[in-house]
C-alpha cells in the first residue's frame, strides 16, 4: 500500500480525481463506502474513475430511491453530492415506508410478492433486462436490483420464502442471504429538489453507520468538520491545509518528451504504470526500447489525468498526447501519437516537399532560444531533414 489513509483526518496535496480514486480503491477494497462531491456533475466524473480504478461497480445517488436502496446495502461504493445531507427529508420514516423487505421462512407466495413488487415500481422482464425487474419461473422468483445491479434469486417453498440468493449479472453466484430489502422506485425526485435544511440535523447520519464517508474538497454552511465528525468513519480530501491535516504529496508528473518517457520508465521500472486507450501503439515503443515488464492497461475517458505518489508514477492520455502532439485537436492528437508511436527507425517517410527519405529518430534541439522536437529524416547524399513534431 503506498499511502494509508485513517478515519477522522484530512488530507491535503492529495492530487486530482485519479489519484483520489486510486487512494481509496487501495484503502478501502471491502465494506460500504460513500464518496461526497460538490456538485451532481463531479459525482459523475469521479464515479466513472473510480469504476476504472477499483474496477467495481459505482452507484450514483441522485435521487429519493436510489438513496433508500443505498440503505438497504451492506457493501459497496456509492459517489454522491452534498445534497445528501442537505435534502428535507425525514429520512427514517421515509426509508421504512419505501422498503420492501423479505426474510427467509416467511409465509409470502410468489404471486403476493410479485404485487409488491409492482407496486414498489419494479416491472416485469423475461431477460431480466433492465434494472429493476423481475421474472418467475417455477418456484423461483429472480429480481434484478436497481442501483447495484446484482441477481436476487427467491426460492419457494410452497408459500414459503425457502432460500434467498445473491448473483451478478454474469450469473456468477455471490453469497446467500437470510433477508433483503428492496427499495421501492416509484420517488425519482432529485435531491437537491427537495428543499433544504442545516447538514447536522440530517437524519442520515442514523444510515452512515460502518460506512466510510469521503469528503471532497466541498464545505456547508457550516464548517465541514462538524459535520463530518457526525459520521463514524469520515475522511476529508481538503484543497485548503489546516492545521491538523496530513500531506499526502501526490504530485503532478513532468514529463515533456519522448525520451524524458524512454529515461523515466527506465530509472523506475515496474513503479510506472501505464492507462491509455493507445495500448498498441504504446506496446510498440515499448518493446521497441526493451521496456515490455510495466503495467498497461485500456481505457477510455476523456480527462483521465496522470499522477505520482513517491517512486511509483501512473502515467495517462494527458501525457503522453502532450509528449508527441501539441495545440492539435482531439483527433489530430489521435492520429498522430498512432502514427509517432508505430514509426521505427529505418523507416520510410515521404516530405510534401522534400519526398522520400529515411526516418532516423526524434531529437530534441534548441532553436533562438525555444527547445523544440523535430522528426530526423534523412536523404541521399547525406542531406538531412529536421521537421517540428507540432508541424507534421
Amino acid at each position: 500500500m503506498l499511502f494509508q489513509l485513517q478515519y477522522h483526518t484530512t488530507y491535503t496535496h492529495s492530487g486530482n480525481t485519479s489519484s483520489r480514486a486510486f487512494l481509496l480503491g487501495e484503502n478501502f477494497s471491502t465494506g460500504k463506502n460513500l464518496i461526497v462531491c460538490d456538485t451532481q456533475k463531479e459525482a459523475e466524473y469521479f464515479a466513472k474513475i473510480l469504476s476504472f480504478s477499483t474496477q467495481s461497480k459505482v452507484s450514483l445517488l441522485e435521487n429519493v430511491s436510489s438513496v433508500v436502496d443505498f440503505t438497504c446495502q451492506d457493501i459497496g461504493w456509492f459517489v454522491t453530492t452534498k445534497d445528501l445531507f442537505e435534502a428535507n427529508i425525514r429520512w427514517k420514516y421515509h426509508i421504512q415506508k419505501h422498503t420492501l423487505h423479505v426474510q427467509r421462512n416467511d409465509e409470502i407466495g410468489p404471486e403476493k410478492l410479485v404485487n409488491a413488487l409492482i407496486d414498489a415500481g419494479y416491472s416485469h422482464s423475461p431477460h431480466l433486462s433492465k434494472p429493476g425487474s423481475y421474472k418467475k419461473e417455477g418456484d423461483t422468483l429472480s429480481i434484478r436490483t436497481p442501483f447495484d445491479e446484482k441477481i436476487v434469486a427467491l426460492s419457494f417453498f410452497d408459500t414459503v420464502l425457502d432460500e434467498i440468493l445473491l448473483f451478478d449479472l454474469s450469473g456468477q453466484f455471490m453469497t446467500k442471504k437470510e433477508g433483503y430489502s428492496f427499495a421501492y422506485l416509484t420517488d425519482n425526485q432529485k435531491l437537491h429538489e427537495r428543499g433544504s435544511i442545516d447538514p447536522e440535523t440530517s437524519e442520515i447520519f442514523f444510515f452512515l453507520q460502518n460506512t466510510t464517508t469521503i469528503f471532497i474538497d466541498l464545505d456547508f454552511y457550516d464548517p465541514l468538520e462538524r459535520v463530518s465528525n457526525l459520521c463514524q468513519k469520515p475522511i476529508i480530501f481538503s484543497g485548503n491545509p489546516k492545521d491538523n491535516s496530513i500531506n499526502i504529496w501526490v504530485s503532478e508528473p513532468k514529463i515533456a518528451s519522448l525520451q524524458e518517457l524512454e529515461t523515466l520508465v527506465k530509472n523506475f521500472g515496474k513503479n510506472v504504470h501505464f492507462s491509455t486507450k493507445h495500448t498498441k501503439v504504446l506496446r510498440n515503443f515499448l518493446e521497441y526500447n526493451n521496456l515490455t515488464s510495466l503495467t498497461l492497461s485500456e481505457v477510455n475517458i476523456p480527462n483521465l489525468e496522470s499522477f505520482a505518489i513517491a517512486d511509483n508514477f501512473f502515467i495517462r492520455d494527458d501525457i503522453l498526447g502532450d509528449i508527441f502532439i501539441r495545440n492539435r485537436t482531439r483527433k489530430s492528437i489521435s492520429k498522430n501519437l498512432d502514427l509517432l508511436l508505430e514509426i521505427r527507425p529505418g523507416d520510410y517517410v515521404v516530405h510534401r516537399d522534400h519526398g522520400v527519405g529515411i526516418f532516423s529518430e526524434i531529437v530534441e534541439k534548441s532553436v533562438g532560444g525555444n527547445r523544440r522536437e523535430y522528426m530526423h529524416i534523412a536523404y541521399r547524399e547525406n542531406d538531412v531533414l529536421f521537421v517540428p513534431l507540432t508541424e507534421i
